[in-house]
């Protein structure tokens, strides 16, 4: 119903016919490219992660608000990086989402739970609007102080085990 990645072992990319005969192949690349990237990043494995934690630990509420935090940074960091691999092409990307949504929005509800651009009300807008002030980040990787906090933590968690 939605574009997406599927299978863990060999995963797959799986595009709906009506976006593959709607959109132009700009849109299309660009389409691509973000399942590209979730792919290339192991978001499968990281979302399969993600719904076990929620399936044991369901009546936590703080790990319900950590799991729509990562799903929505997940889409954020997969964003930058279509944005970046489309260099000069870049701007074409918003509209394209907005295409995307469009084309989903006729579709049954069951396809929405699919997308991460319609997760919420305002998921799409905060999308386009981090789109629209794009600015490619000079430094990338994770700093001391993040990964001291990490490893703190996760010493903290298995004593605690």
């Amino acid at each position: 119903m939605s574009p997406a990645v599927c299978g863990w072992f060999r995963p797959v990319i799986l595009l709906p016919r009506e976006l593959v005969e709607t959109l132009s192949p700009g849109q299309f690349r660009a389409v691509l490219l973000h399942e590209l990237f979730h792919l290339r990043r192991g978001d499968v494995w990281v979302n399969c992660a993600q719904a076990l934690l929620q399936i044991v630990y369901w009546w936590h509420p703080l790990l319900w608000l950590a799991n729509a935090r990562m799903r929505r940074l997940r889409e954020e960091a997969v964003d930058d990086a279509v944005m970046l691999a489309l260099r000069e092409d870049s701007a074409d990307y918003a509209p394209t989402l907005l295409e995307v949504a469009r084309l989903l929005l006729y579709r049954p509800l069951a396809s929405l739970g699919l997308i991460g651009i319609l997760e919420s009300k305002t998921a799409l807008r905060q999308r386009i609007d981090r789109l629209i002030d794009f600015q490619a980040s000079r430094k990338a990787g994770i700093s001391l102080t993040s990964s001291i906090g990490g490893r703190a933590f996760s010493v903290l968690a298995v004593a605690s085990l």
